[in-house]
């Protein structure tokens, strides 16, 4: 069983990031920071603020 990190991803060559084409931009996570926040993310921050996103 690896110790750490390190260890474990050592020769993987992508990490647990899947292929290597999703680690290029923030396409692959949908945007960065509040971007779609009423549209492709509106439920992920409906359930994080508890109620309606604003502004």
């Amino acid at each position: 069983m690896p110790t750490n990190k390190r260890s474990k991803y050592r020769g993987s060559r992508t990490c647990g990031g899947g292929t290597h084409k999703n680690r290029r931009g923030a396409g692959n996570r949908g945007g960065r920071g509040r971007a779609g926040i009423n549209a492709h993310h509106f439920v992920k921050w409906y359930k994080e603020m508890g109620g309606p996103v604003f502004g």
